[in-house]
């Protein structure tokens, strides 16, 4: 892989603007701070993820996709970590993949991950639309996870970290585009208002596996009922064009 551009550390201290009190620090994900945040990814998918918890993805499950892809976000210097400047303590992680080292390099699971076909053939449908093809690095960033922390919910914190990091970040700011699959209404909330473009829409309780079978016929009822969520049935795939001129490129 060509070389990739050199990283230049950061810190960005801010206050919560729903709550002035609450203030908050960005900081790079790296090797120190890694397995910390893997385990924050985890439990945030384990406890408020719709499809996690519809197929009771236990930490077992969930850390044999997210361990590595969050691994491969910190060897990259694709991630960012927001702390509590009062605890210490994790409030928000973004963790983003660059797709063209996915592509000349493709990323490991574990070997749970191969337990539940059904979500990775429901998200091999809903990313069958393709964007951008990748010629090098930071051409198409794939935004991997969106995680807030329990106690750090409605501070206005993804938004906050998410706009931040595509406008500031040393290298995530010089990305093409940002693909990204959303499955928790708070992240679709975040996208709508950085300004993304939906390419794919996915009622999730009518999608048919390989077999013909609807493995997510009552999410809608399942996650009303343990997350709150009302008429909870769609999940997306869009593309947030950091460079425009690349886009008007594309569409010609």
């Amino acid at each position: 892989m060509e070389t990739q551009p050199i990283f230049e550390g950061f810190s960005y201290k801010f206050a919560s603007k729903v709550n002035p009190d609450k203030k908050f620090e960005l900081k790079p994900l790296n090797k120190e701070n890694l397995e910390e945040v893997v385990m924050h990814i985890c439990e945030c998918f384990e406890k408020s993820d719709p499809i996690s918890v519809y197929v009771n993805n236990q930490l077992e499950g969930l850390y044999c996709w997210i361990q590595p892809t969050t691994e491969r976000a910190a060897e990259d210097n694709l991630g960012v970590v927001c702390y509590d400047q009062d605890t210490g303590k994790i409030a928000f992680t973004l963790v983003a993949n660059d797709c063209y080292h996915d592509k000349i390099k493709p990323i490991k699971f574990l070997p749970a991950h191969d337990k539940n076909k059904n979500v990775r053939q429901l998200f091999g449908a809903l990313h069958s639309v393709e964007v951008l093809d990748p010629q090098k690095f930071n051409d198409l960033t794939d935004l991997v996870t969106l995680s807030c922390g329990e106690g750090y919910q409605r501070l206005g914190l993804g938004f906050e970290v998410t706009s931040w990091t595509f406008k500031n970040h040393p290298i995530l700011s010089q990305t093409q585009a940002v693909e990204t699959c959303i499955t928790h209404p708070g992240s679709k909330r975040i996208m709508e208002k950085l300004g993304w473009e939906v390419k794919n829409t996915l009622n999730i309780a009518e999608f048919k596996n390989k077999d013909g079978e609807t493995p997510f016929a009552d999410i809608t009822k399942v996650t009303e009922e343990k997350l709150g969520y009302k008429d909870y049935k769609e999940i997306y795939y869009g593309v947030f064009w950091n460079n425009k001129e690349a886009k008007q490129q594309l569409d010609k």
